[in-house]
């Protein structure tokens, strides 16, 4: 690689032609890159340095040479509409016919070449804009525009310089004379060499401008190869257009070019296509590659690549697109989809996307490429195997088992070492997942699985019973959770009212351990029903009979399930009595379904180290603790309920303050969150939740300890604790407030630090 700074003059005089190869994408810059580079070009102190461009040198047939434009053909390309723009301004000023030809010499000189037939434009453009650009650099008069929408596009541009230098003659000879001088310096010209990394290159120099998407640059290292690889460049240019911008850039090109959010990275719906086409083809390892480098990855396999090779693999990808596209529909808003049980393809990208599991969209697409379904129908093996997956996932979560091995199990299936079905046998086998940690984890289940695996069992329903309806649409934003007993129940659920029991025996408890209980019981399956509205915060809080037959907008109003119909003729059936012991009734009813569906039948399992716990004190330590070794099932010897209650009486250290610095710098470090979790402990509903006197629980720092002051000078947050999660870190408020103990500690346990360790962390502080 060779770099140097030249003028624009400099760079554009040097080669003959200077090519825009026809794969590369069309012109992008718009208003605010124009505005951009006038304010530079403008200003009266300024180095005006614009940026880099990189080319590689080329000949043609005749023997001619010519730079082949890697990047920075927009700036090349604005360039040189702006400089034509001032010719064009100036020689309508110019008073005499010598300052006339100065100016016309100059642009003839710079943006043309001379040829036998007459002038023909130096930079060449690709097909999509050629026409285009000849419009903007020959214009006569200043016609309407037709390319663009006024704020983007070639001849927007020219419109868009042409009315801004427009009755401004100084401001444009000050912008001709920067470009015409062979002085001013204002890019670098970067000479690539065969054996260069333009990706890398790309990411260490190229910060301006509208940046090349991993998508741009591994479709200008397929079809750039391919141009090296043969003479043929006809057939390139028809598998490109065929394979790519047909299937890319054609009636699906919204489709492709979305914007898709998974965690704090943004990808298109190209760049994730791209992504499991390189996990299929097995030169892209998710345990050892970076999202980033998926362009450097496809550079690798295919720099010894033959054509024949390269056009079989734009096929291939082609292919895979059409699969794609076929299975990871997009839903749409305007007419919601209706899902049915036996929709296999349904469920499986609801669920899917509703646990946020992305990880097997590589295997996904495979089977549905290798199973092509035949009039619409899909083969048994490939119903059988999004079953499979499913179900592999779901027990995952239900069962708190680690999904960080995914990665690697979806590769290792891919290649034919394992199957699906030999991973799940030996989670069996060894106990991590197993029926009695489903039963247990369906009694303390986050909102977002409940709401999941209760939609597909009322489908179930649907499908099983005699009913119209059969199909349900999955509206977020319409569709609720509802707990029944409600999550703030100590105002109108207080333990005596109705009485706290215990969920297997109906006993009556008291005291602290009625408390715990009610908690707990709060955040099983059994309690929660779906709603298609929110109920407001009042009804939702509501004594049961007033909830259920009160005000307006009561429950029973909105039971548009069969489930919630359910529950509200067992609260009925029973007295309006809703408590402990017939929420775990219907939380086994459920489980019995979920199992039905989705458990692990007759394969083998290893017995539970919890099997010697009673039944309440394992729904409870479930609930309220979650510990590391229950997830691995190891061995260990169970805290009393009486140990964990120094949490909240027995121990007149443990306030919440305590609490709240010793345990949330180690939830952060032992990477127990999630980004959802972030995005709700920076949002007002978890300042709400943990009763905390200050709107948010934490939020983001660049470690300047006046970010733990307000505007007033009060002191909102921890100045010497810092949260770090991913590349960005957070204060953790110090408005904390006894009340919120509770509702705090069921949060924690929910991410795997029990009452027992919390114990242990304040104690060792």
């Amino acid at each position: 690689m060779e770099a140097k700074a030249q003028s624009f003059a400099q760079i554009v005089s040097e080669p003959k032609y200077i090519v825009v190869p026809f794969f590369q994408r069309g012109y992008v810059w718009g208003k605010e890159n124009w505005e951009d580079l006038l304010d530079e070009l403008s200003a009266s102190e300024s180095n005006h340095f614009l940026g880099s461009v990189i080319f590689k040198h080329s000949h043609n047939n005749m023997g001619e040479n010519f730079w082949s434009v890697v990047d920075g053909q927009q700036r090349l390309t604005t360039l040189s509409i702006l400089f034509s723009v001032c010719c064009k301004l100036l020689i309508d000023l110019s008073s005499n016919e010598y300052e006339r030809k100065f100016y016309e010499s100059r642009k003839e000189q710079l943006l043309f070449v001379v040829t036998p037939s007459g002038l023909r434009i130096k930079l060449k453009h690709s097909r999509a804009d050629r026409d285009a650009y000849a419009e903007a650099i020959t214009l006569v008069t200043e016609g309407p525009c037709h390319s663009g929408d006024g704020e983007k596009g070639i001849v927007s541009c020219r419109q868009f310089f042409s009315k801004e230098l427009t009755n401004k003659p100084e401001k444009a000879r000050k912008i001709f004379d920067l470009l015409n001088s062979l002085e001013a310096k204002i890019l670098v010209n970067i000479q690539l060499e065969d054996n260069d990394n333009e990706q890398a290159i790309f990411d260490t120099i190229n910060s301006a401008g509208v940046r090349l998407t991993a998508a741009d640059t591994i479709k200008n290292t397929l079809f750039q190869k391919m141009m090296e690889t043969t003479d043929q460049h006809s057939e390139v240019e028809h598998l490109h257009d065929e394979y790519w911008e047909k299937v890319f850039y054609g009636a699906n090109k919204a489709y492709w070019s979305k914007l898709n959010s998974q965690g704090r990275i943004n990808r298109t719906t190209l760049e994730m296509l791209l992504h499991c086409v390189a996990v299929i083809e097995g030169f892209y390892d998710p345990n050892r590659h970076s999202v980033g480098e998926l362009a450097k990855c496809y550079k690798e396999y295919v720099k010894d690549k033959t054509f024949s090779q390269l056009s079989e693999f734009v096929k291939r990808i082609s292919g895979y697109a059409k699969s794609y596209w076929m299975f990871f529909r997009e839903e749409d808003s305007n007419h919601p989809y209706q899902y049915e049980f036996n929709d296999i393809c349904a469920r499986t990208l609801n669920v899917l996307s509703e646990l946020d599991t992305s990880t097997f969209d590589p295997l996904i697409l495979k089977l549905v490429y290798d199973n092509p379904p035949v009039n619409g129908n899909l083969s048994a093996n490939l119903k059988q195997s999004l079953e499979r997956i499913v179900q592999y996932v779901l027990l995952h979560v239900v069962c708190s088992e680690s999904l960080k091995n995914f990665n690697k199990e979806c590769a290792m299936i891919i290649s034919g070492h394992k199957s699906l079905e030999d991973y799940l046998q030996e989670k069996v086998a060894t106990g991590k997942i197993c029926n009695e940690k489903i039963r247990l984890g369906l009694r303390c289940v986050k909102n977002r699985v409940a709401r999941c695996i209760l939609f597909w069992l009322e489908l179930k329903l649907r499908s099983q019973q005699n009913v119209y309806i059969k199909q349900l649409v999955f509206d977020r934003k319409k569709l609720t959770l509802e707990h029944v007993m409600p999550q703030e129940w100590k105002s109108n659920w207080p333990v005596t009212q109705p009485q706290t029991v215990n969920p297997e025996t109906g006993e009556a408890m008291f005291g602290f351990e009625a408390e715990r209980n009610r908690t707990a019981a709060v955040y099983e399956i059994g309690n929660m029903t779906l709603l298609n509205n929110k109920l407001n915060s009042a009804i939702s809080n509501d004594t049961i009979h007033d909830k259920i037959e009160g005000h307006d907008g009561k429950l029973s109003s909105l039971a548009d399930f069969i489930c919630t119909k359910n529950v509200l003729e067992k609260i009925r059936g029973n007295g309006y009595l809703w408590n402990e012991k017939t929420i775990r009734d219907r939380t086994n009813e459920l489980t019995e379904e979920f199992l039905s569906v989705w458990g692990v039948g007759d394969m083998p399992q290893t017995v539970s180290s919890q099997g010697s716990q009673t039944p309440e004190a394992q729904s409870i330590e479930m609930a309220m603790s979650q510990e590391s070794e229950i997830v691995n099932a190891e061995p260990h010897e169970s805290q009393p309920i009486t140990e964990s209650a120094q949490v909240q009486e027995g121990d007149a250290e443990l306030k919440i303050g305590k609490i709240s610095r010793c345990v949330w710098p180690v939830l952060f470090a032992e990477n127990r969150l999630s980004d959802s979790d972030i995005a709700f402990l920076i949002s007002e509903d978890a300042s709400s939740q943990f009763r905390t006197s200050h709107y948010q629980v934490i939020k983001e720092t660049t470690g300047n300890a006046n970010d733990a002051f307000d505007a007033n000078g009060n002191r909102r947050f921890y100045s010497n604790i810092i949260l770090r999660y991913g590349d960005k870190q957070y204060l953790l408020t110090s408005q904390w407030r006894e009340e919120g103990k509770l509702p705090l500690l069921a949060w924690f346990a929910e991410h795997g630090i029990g009452d027992a360790r919390v114990i242990e962390l304040c104690h060792s502080a």
